[in-house]
C-alpha cells in the first residue's frame, strides 16, 4: 500500500490522493501506515487493519519510547480517514496517532484494542483542528478518545465503550475541545473525564450509561484551575455516580463550571455530587436527578443553583 501511494505522489504531486482499501491488511511496520499529506484513506465497511508486531500483548509504558500506530496522520494538509477498522490487537499503542498537525476528519471508523488509547492527540494546536465523528472506539487499555495537551480536539457523535480508563478524557490544559451527542458505556472509569486546568470546553447532548462516572470534572495534579466548562443536557443513568465534581488541593481547583439541564438517574451511588471543598463556585441549573442509590444531589454549600433542582420524577 505505502508503495503504491508513494508511487501516486510522484505522478500527482499537487492533488489530494484518494486511498480506497477493501480486505483485510496485516500492518508489521510499528510506524503503521503513514499517511501523506492532502489524501483521504476510503476504507470499506469490512475493511480491516491489523497491526502485528509480533510482540507480547500491552506492552509497558516506558518513558520517550517510540510511538507505535496503525494510522500516522501527516505532519501537514488536510487528510481524512473514513470508515473500516483500525485495530491495534493490543500491540501498538493506538489505532491512530494524530499528534502530528494535519487538519483531520476521522469518520464512521472503528478505533480497536489499543495498548495505550484509542487515539492520540498530543499537543495539537488550535490551528489544527481534528474531528472525530460518528467513531467506534472500543477496547482500548486507556482512554478511547483522549484529548491531551491540545486544542479544538471535537468528538461527535461516537460511540465509546469497554475502554479500561475513560471512553472521552478532556485532559491537561486543553482549550476549545467539545464532546457532543456521544454515547459512553461501560467505560471503567468515566464516561467523559474533564481534568487537569482544562478550560472553555463544552460537552454537551452525551449518553452515559454503565461508567464508573458519567462526567467527571477534575483536578488532580496540574496547577491551576479546571473550568470554566458547560456539561448541559447530557443523561448520566446506570453509572457508580452521575456527574462528580472536585480539586486536589487551593492550587488544583475545580471552580467556576456550568451544569445546565443534566438528567442524572438509577446512578448506583450518588446522582449529582457538586464539589469538594477545592471545587466553588459551579453552577447548577434545571437539574433532574431521582432513583439514585444514595443521595440524588449531593450539595456543596459553595454551589450556586438556579431555577429547580428536581430530586423527584
Amino acid at each position: 500500500v505505502e508503495t503504491e501511494i508513494a508511487k501516486a505522489q510522484t505522478e500527482h504531486p499537487n492533488d489530494v490522493l484518494v486511498i480506497r482499501l477493501e480486505g483485510e491488511y496485516i500492518c508489521k511496520n510499528p510506524k503503521g501506515l503513514e499517511l501523506p499529506p492532502n489524501s483521504c484513506l476510503l476504507m470499506a465497511a469490512d475493511a480491516r487493519i491489523l497491526s502485528d508486531l509480533s510482540i507480547p500483548l500491552e506492552p509497558a509504558w516506558a518513558r520517550a519510547e517510540p510511538l507505535t500506530q496503525v494510522i500516522l496522520l501527516p505532519k501537514t494538509g488536510f487528510c481524512s480517514v473514513s470508515g473500516g477498522k483500525l485495530d491495534a490487537n493490543r500491540q501498538a499503542h493506538f489505532p491512530i496517532n494524530a499528534n502530528t498537525g494535519s487538519i483531520a476528519l476521522i469518520e464512521s471508523t472503528s478505533l480497536i484494542a489499543g495498548a495505550r488509547d484509542g487515539i492520540n492527540t498530543k499537543n495539537r494546536k488550535g490551528s489544527d483542528p481534528i474531528f472525530l465523528y460518528r467513531c467506534n472506539v472500543y477496547g482500548n487499555n486507556g482512554r478511547g478518545i483522549w484529548s491531551h495537551c491540545a486544542n479544538r480536539v471535537h468528538a461527535i457523535a461516537n460511540v465509546c465503550t469497554g475502554n479500561y480508563m475513560d471512553g472521552i478524557d478532556l485532559d491537561a490544559h486543553g482549550i476549545n475541545c467539545t464532546a457532543l451527542f456521544n454515547t459512553c458505556t461501560a467505560n471503567r472509569r468515566h464516561g467523559v473525564f474533564i481534568e487537569e486546568a482544562i478550560e472553555n470546553n463544552i460537552v454537551f447532548g452525551n449518553q452515559l450509561h454503565g461508567n464508573g462516572t458519567g462526567v467527571h470534572v477534575w483536578n488532580e495534579e496540574v496547577k491551576g484551575n479546571t473550568g470554566p466548562n458547560l456539561i448541559s443536557a447530557n443523561h448520566c443513568s446506570g453509572n457508580r455516580r452521575g456527574i462528580g465534581l472536585g480539586g486536589r488541593a487551593d492550587d488544583k481547583t475545580s471552580h467556576g463550571n456550568l451544569f445546565f439541564n443534566n438528567v442524572c438517574t438509577e446512578n448506583r451511588e450518588d446522582g449529582i455530587l457538586t464539589g469538594n471543598s477545592k471545587a466553588k463556585e459551579n453552577y447548577f441549573s434545571q437539574s433532574v436527578a431521582f432513583g439514585n442509590g444514595k443521595e440524588n444531589i449531593g450539595v456543596n454549600r459553595s454551589a450556586i443553583f438556579f431555577n429547580t433542582v428536581l430530586p423527584n420524577p
